[in-house]
């Protein structure tokens, strides 16, 4: 539907200016707007055919917020989800990463240098499983041959699984391209951008908040903060809880 005919969510002012308020990445993604075209691309990795996928794109402009509306979908048709918070994991510790990983799959207790073997088991089980990696910069970095040939290989024996990278930088500008053509990860990944968000979504965001107030000053509001702050979701949804409050 158009944004004309598209019938609004309805927010008290109480959890709009609460849900505004929120710096980093949405962990309620209630106020997400916009992304038709990313969320196609990115269909793979919810649906079959169980593609993978890189999500990148400049610092707070959403990418974990849209990877996060990934995870609930993914959740909701049925699969399971480990979103991995890459940032604290040192680089070069891809057994740590594995680690981080079975952890969020529920397993809690996991010695040092079982990673891989661990991994590899939580993997093989017939219920489709994505595992996002976010804030992944530093990792891919360090993501040599043996690493990228694991992940891909773990990949290609199983089906149903997954993985949505997310990073800062175009992965073909940060990870190793291997001498072994069909150890390369990158391969397996659909590249994604993300871009700002498009005026007919920082509209939307100030119906919401025109809305809860009783006003109608959302076409104002949209075409001042694109053009005075732009349309990066960080900065949109600070000056509309500048607004709200």
């Amino acid at each position: 539907a158009s944004y004309s005919e598209e019938r609004l969510m309805r927010f008290t002012k109480e959890r709009l200016i609460q849900l505004l308020g929120v710096r980093g990445a949405m962990q309620d993604v209630s106020l997400f707007v916009g992304r038709a075209r990313e969320l196609a691309k990115l269909a793979g990795v919810v649906h079959d055919p169980h593609n993978c996928a890189w999500l990148h794109g400049p610092a707070q402009n959403g990418k974990s917020s849209l990877a996060r509306r990934l995870a609930d979908e993914a959740r909701a048709n049925g699969k399971r989800v480990a979103f991995v918070q890459t940032a604290d994991i040192p680089p070069g510790d891809f057994d740590g990463l594995l680690i981080r990983v079975a952890r969020e799959l529920g397993r809690s207790s996991v010695a040092v240098g079982a990673g891989k073997a661990t991994f590899a088991n939580l993997v093989a089980n017939e219920t489709p499983l994505l595992i996002v990696f976010d804030d992944f910069d530093r990792q891919a970095t360090r993501l040599g041959l043996d690493e990228q040939a694991f992940l891909r290989s773990t990949k290609e024996t199983n089906g149903r699984l997954n993985y949505l990278f997310v990073t800062r930088n175009n992965p073909h500008n940060i990870i190793e391209d291997v001498a072994i053509e069909r150890s390369r990860l990158l391969a397996l990944c659909t590249p994604v951008t993300l871009p700002i968000l498009a005026r007919s979504d920082v509209l939307k965001l100030c119906q919401y908040v025109a809305d809860a107030f009783g006003v109608r000053h959302e076409k104002i509001w949209a075409d001042a903060i694109l053009e005075y702050v732009g349309g990066q979701p960080a900065v949109v949804t600070a000056a509309l809880h500048s607004l709200a409050v």
